[in-house]
């Protein structure tokens, strides 16, 4: 994390993937750069993330259609921000995740890095606490906001986790 930290300016854009690598990156960048390196582009998946950075005083550009890495990658201000001899990209993120923003870049011709500011891990929970607090607080739903997290909640669920589909099916039975 130091050496890519150190060697920030040397990336035409940084691109954030979360509010969680957002507030962490700016801590790292706190530490390493009195004030942030000049000619670079910041990018934010979504608009949140990209509130973080515009209250620390960042410009940032975001997806207006589509906040994912697909919206990303099609935005022309990333082409632009990479028209150099050799250009770098600098993610930042938690560890793991989705690789089709780094793989599309590198088919571009782009040098990839991932600085990872954190690891999503599964909760150490008594086996039927989640189904006990869901029960108790007759929740309709929940909303989570990686396919990591929700890896996490299927396995905390156990046999209690219904897919949809399967909730459909089961409902057509009942109302037959």
């Amino acid at each position: 994390q130091r050496t890519l930290m150190l060697d920030l300016d040397r990336y035409k854009a940084v691109i954030v993937v979360s509010k969680p690598a957002a507030r962490l990156g700016l801590e790292r960048l706190d530490q390493y750069w009195p004030q942030p390196p000049v000619n670079q582009t910041w990018f934010a998946v979504g608009t949140a993330t990209a509130d973080i950075l515009e209250a620390y005083g960042l410009s940032v550009i975001t997806p207006d259609q589509s906040e994912d890495s697909e919206g990303i990658l099609a935005l022309p201000q990333l082409d632009q921000a990479l028209q150099d001899a050799d250009p770098r990209v600098l993610i930042l993120r938690g560890e793991g995740g989705r690789e089709t923003m780094a793989d599309t870049l590198r088919e571009r011709g782009v040098q990839v890095d991932y600085l990872e500011l954190y690891r999503r891990v599964l909760p150490d929970h008594p086996q039927n606490a989640l189904t006990e607090c869901l029960a108790a607080e007759r929740l309709n739903g929940i909303m989570v906001s990686s396919g990591q997290s929700f890896a996490h909640l299927r396995t905390l669920a156990g046999s209690a986790y219904v897919p949809r589909s399967e909730e459909r099916r089961v409902g057509k039975e009942c109302r037959s």
